[in-house]
């Protein structure tokens, strides 16, 4: 279809005397250039993408990243919280004494590393039970405990287990995991906004655009210029560049150094203009 796209164009600048420069018949070039332009990009086939799927398809999957964030932290409050309200309404204040202390560090996923403290306690409940149990308290907690020393804590009144030897310990937890799930959640629904804004461009420009061919004419790297790509070479992303058939420049696209061998340099793609904001998109990026 290029190949007889580029025949009528020469046919009817030949026709009409491109050589000549007056603007009349400059204009005339123009304009019967795109009316063979549109006559045949009319007849390329526009792929099928639903609303849904063009939010899909521009990365809203993403947001269910801080979705499950939200509801894990959002799950790990309500417990806490749960546990802090049992106590406060059915606890038992008693002494205690220390058995043991002990720490661990743990990595995150950002690679820092943190410290956790706990505490083992032994103590008496009805009916003539001694319990003992361990739960994590605050670094100046800790610190100012020795074994043998003995101290207040509370217990549930229907399950001994469920012990608070650090007052602050448990509700610090629960405000700190409700605070970051709502910022998990904030973050998710900014998530939705940005994709959905995005796959309306996208909507309008596969089934309400102008649809046109396009040559690849090279490839970019996605790198930061200036900026040494230290990335591994199975893990650098590229761009293709192309002219569609109203020379017009486009960009765009993540492909890896592998998946560019399906597009060389003069490979024919399908590009599909958004109406609104201009923005064009091929076809290998929706």
């Amino acid at each position: 279809m290029d190949l007889a796209k580029d025949r009528l164009l020469k046919i009817i600048y030949r026709r009409i005397g491109v050589g000549d420069t007056k603007p009349a018949t400059i204009a005339i070039c123009m304009q019967a250039r795109n009316f063979a332009v549109e006559r045949y990009d009319m007849a390329i086939e526009r792929m099928k993408l639903s609303r849904l799927g063009a939010f899909v398809r521009r990365g809203g999957g993403h947001a269910l990243f801080p979705l499950i964030l939200a509801i894990a932290l959002g799950v790990g409050w309500w417990i806490t919280s749960e546990e802090v309200r049992l106590l406060e309404n059915d606890g038992v204040d008693t002494t205690a004494t220390v058995i043991s202390k002990d720490w661990s560090i743990r990595s995150g996923t950002n690679g820092n590393a943190s410290r956790y403290y706990y505490v083992e306690v032994e103590f008496s409940a009805p009916p003539d039970q001694t319990i003992s149990e361990t739960s994590e308290v605050g670094s100046s907690f800790y610190s100012r405990l020795e074994e043998g020393d003995e101290i207040d804590i509370r217990y549930f009144a229907h399950d001994p287990t469920l012990v608070e030897i650090d007052p602050s310990k448990r509700s610090t937890s629960a405000f700190w995991l409700g605070q970051l799930g709502l910022l998990m959640l904030v973050w998710f629904l900014g998530m939705i906004w940005h994709y959905w804004r995005e796959s309306a461009k996208t909507f309008r420009a596969v089934n309400l655009g102008e649809v046109r061919e396009a040559r690849v004419t090279g490839h970019v790297s996605d790198a930061t210029p200036g900026v040494k790509d230290t990335r591994k070479k199975k893990e650098r992303r590229y761009m293709l560049r192309w002219d569609d058939a109203r020379d017009t420049f486009g960009m765009g696209g993540s492909l890896r150094e592998d998946e560019l061998e399906k597009y060389p340099k003069g490979t024919v793609i399908v590009t599909y203009t958004d109406p609104v904001s201009g923005e064009t998109y091929w076809e290998g990026q929706i």
